[in-house]
């Protein structure tokens, strides 16, 4: 069963809270990276979680098999967990992935605004990293957030109308 790419609408939203959330764990976090990467790693886990009960409910394009759809999802956490645990990305690196998965999550639900969502997020994380100034982490996290929070609104308005009956 397949629906269409807009239903996707509800995690991307999802995306962006959780990016806002990241500019407050770092913040808070201060030169504590570990506490970074462990709320990436988590709160990424926690967004699978929720999400997949919407999109059974509300089935995205699914323009690849299923089995697909979870190699992406387990790649996604284990490149988490190793992304934040190297410590010259400084907790960061899921924030790579993740970025780097949802492009490729778009290019399987051929969703334009998810890809490219998704590529401004893994180049804002490589930029946080080499930049390596906490300000510049906690504005390109809000700047991710609203990129995130754009695409859902434009997934969520393109998404598919009932046809009126005919008469």
């Amino acid at each position: 069963m397949s629906g269409h790419v807009s239903n996707n609408w509800v995690p991307m939203a999802g995306v962006a809270v959780l990016f806002t959330g990241g500019a407050v764990a770092s913040l808070i976090a201060g030169e504590n990276t570990g506490a970074v990467a462990v709320y990436f790693v988590v709160s990424t886990l926690v967004l699978v979680l929720l999400a997949a009960p919407w999109l059974v409910r509300n089935p995205p394009a699914i323009n690849a098999n299923t089995g697909t759809y979870l190699v992406l999802a387990v790649v996604l956490e284990l490149g988490s967990l190793l992304g934040g645990a190297i410590e010259s990305l400084r907790g960061l690196g899921a924030w790579v992935v993740l970025g780097i998965a949802l492009a490729v999550y778009g290019w399987l639900e051929r969703g334009r605004v998810i890809i490219t969502s998704g590529v401004v997020a893994a180049i804002a994380g490589v930029g946080a990293i080499a930049a390596g100034q906490p300000w510049l982490t906690i504005s390109l996290q809000l700047f991710t957030a609203a990129v995130f929070a754009t695409a859902a609104v434009r997934l969520r308005v393109m998404r598919v109308r009932p046809k009126a009956a005919s008469r």
